[in-house]
């Protein structure tokens, strides 16, 4: 808590998406479950899961399969 001003969230970023000095205008901004599944359908591709597998330039998943 910021205690010079009384106020719970001192990064505008973090809470504010209505700060035009925002770098993330939809910060802190709360979902409904309908409104997230519209998003995770939307780009199934870009999520990942647990025990995903994931190969980059520098990393290759395969290394440790027995």
């Amino acid at each position: 808590m910021d205690t010079t001003t009384g106020n719970d969230f001192p990064d505008p970023d973090a809470s504010d998406d209505t700060s035009p000095a925002s770098s993330f205008p939809g910060a802190g901004r709360r979902v409904d479950d309908e409104e997230r599944q519209e998003a995770l359908d939307a780009m199934p591709e870009g999520n990942a899961e647990e025990g995903d597998a994931v190969d980059t330039p520098t990393l290759d998943s395969r290394a440790h399969d027995d």
